[in-house]
Formats: C-alpha cells, sequence, structure tokens
C-alpha cells in the first residue's frame, strides 16, 4: 500500500492522546494527521482532513463520540475505534460500525491487536460490495484488496491456528469480548468484533437479525412472530434465535429467501 492511512485521535484527555500518539509511533503506515480535544472540533477536524481511521473517546465537550459519529457528512466515514473508560458503551458503539472497542487504560499489545486488524481490513480484505462506512475508500488510498467475501476464519486454539470455511458456519453470535461460530459439528472463539465480521460477509448468504446475532439464510427453517414486533428463526439444527425491532427491514429478505426456498 503506497499511500498511508491517515489518523486522527479525538479525546478531551492529554495524556489519552499522547499515549494513542506513541504507540500509533509502532506502524509506519500510518500517518497522525490531526488531534482533537472536543467533539465539535473532532467533527470540524473529521470533516477537513477526512482521516481512514479515528481512535475517538466516548465522553467528550460538545458532542459524545457517538453523537458525533451520527453527525458526520464526510463520506466515506472513517473506521472508527473508540477508546473509552466506560465499558457501557459497547453496544451502541458496534451499533454504529465502530471497527473496535478499546478500554482505558489501554494496553500496547491490545492497542497493537486492534491496529493490526484495522490494517488488516484495509489491505485485504475490502469486499466487492462495501457496507456505507466503508464505501468509496478503497479509491481513497489505494487498496490492493481482493474481489470476494471472507473465506475462511481463522481461529487460534491451543496454540495452533485452525481455518473455518465460512461457508460451513450456521450462524455467529456475541459472546462478551468475543464472537462465536456455530456450525453443525462444533463452536469455535474468534476476538473479532462481530460489526467487523459483518462488513466481510457476502450480503446475499449471511445476514444480521440481531444485535448479537449473524445467520446464514440458507439455513432458515421458519420465522414466527414473537412480542413487541419481534420474531423467532428457526434454524437448521434446532437453534431459535430472535429478530429484534431494529433489524425488521430484514423481514422481507428472510421472507424471500423462505419462499424460495419452499420452491427448489
Amino acid at each position: 500500500m503506497e499511500q498511508k492511512l491517515k489518523v486522527l485521535i479525538a479525546d478531551d484527555e492529554q495524556l489519552s492522546r499522547e499515549l494513542i500518539r506513541h504507540y500509533l509511533k509502532a506502524f509506519p503506515m500510518l500517518e497522525l494527521v490531526g488531534e482533537a480535544g472536543s467533539g465539535a472540533e473532532a467533527l470540524r477536524l473529521i470533516d477537513a482532513l477526512q482521516p481512514h481511521i479515528v481512535f475517538l473517546d466516548i465522553q467528550m465537550p460538545d458532542l459524545t463520540g457517538l453523537q458525533l459519529i451520527r453527525e458526520l457528512s464526510a463520506e466515506p466515514k472513517p473506521l472508527t475505534v473508540f477508546v473509552t473508560a466506560h465499558d457501557q458503551f459497547a453496544l451502541a458503539a458496534f451499533e454504529e460500525s465502530a471497527i473496535d472497542y478499546l478500554l482505558k487504560p489501554v494496553s500496547r499489545q491490545r492497542f497493537e491487536k486492534t491496529v493490526n486488524r484495522v490494517i488488516g481490513f484495509c489491505k485485504n480484505q475490502l469486499p466487492e460490495k462495501k457496507p456505507s462506512h466503508m464505501d468509496k475508500l478503497e479509491q481513497r488510498f489505494g487498496s490492493e484488496a481482493p474481489a470476494s467475501y471472507l473465506r475462511n476464519f481463522t481461529v487460534r486454539e491451543k496454540g495452533r491456528v485452525l481455518l473455518v470455511p465460512v461457508n460451513d458456519v450456521i450462524y455467529i453470535e456475541s459472546a462478551g469480548d468475543y464472537i462465536r461460530l456455530v456450525t453443525s459439528s462444533r463452536r469455535y472463539l474468534i476476538g473479532d468484533p462481530l460489526s467487523f465480521v459483518e462488513s466481510n460477509l457476502d450480503p446475499k448468504v449471511f445476514t444480521r437479525i440481531h444485535r448479537s446475532y449473524i445467520i446464514k439464510l440458507s439455513e432458515i427453517v421458519s420465522l414466527k412472530p414473537h412480542t413487541n414486533g419481534e420474531s423467532i428463526i428457526q434454524l437448521r439444527g434446532g437453534a431459535a434465535l430472535k429478530l429484534s425491532r431494529s433489524y425488521r427491514h430484514k423481514m422481507d429478505l428472510i421472507l424471500d429467501r423462505l419462499k424460495n426456498g419452499r420452491k427448489s
């Protein structure tokens, strides 16, 4: 990748900005283009500088980190890594397409793991059809991404590395700081955020139905109404997962899948 990835730090704590700045020195492919001490300043700098990656605090003057992301007019929106002392905002952050969520104080090891994931995503794993927050990002830094979606999950288990084919996965669920891949024979834990995995899966094959679940469409057996506008999706193998109100717009996709499945 010839062109460097531009980085912005937005945090009202100077020590936190200094720590991130120090950690970034280990990554010559990243270029720190600006720092902001408030939400309003960060919003202005993002629109002006169009960074590829933003390390963003949650609680800041003027605008919170979550409010800032919702206010952004710049397209494509940058990849966002939230860096905060407050773990209660994690779900809301991932619903805003955060690539990761780091809790202060951030260790070098945890920071480097996140940065390597972000760089890998930018450099090697951009799908042909990108989600809204990634649209046209490839054009901005000259990605050499393959024209395909994720084919295998990499699982580290007991000192060895396993490749789990995406086609073997029935559904994916949140599991604390990890996500769980569920196949017909067993389950695997990996450390990538659910939103990150969702961005790398073919939307014609997998879809998100809940903040905690992604399912394989071909595994759907039935859809039944539940309470409060929610539904229960039955999958082959017996799993029954909730389609939440936030993902009701997926209903037509699921019904079409059921209809086509009955014809075949």
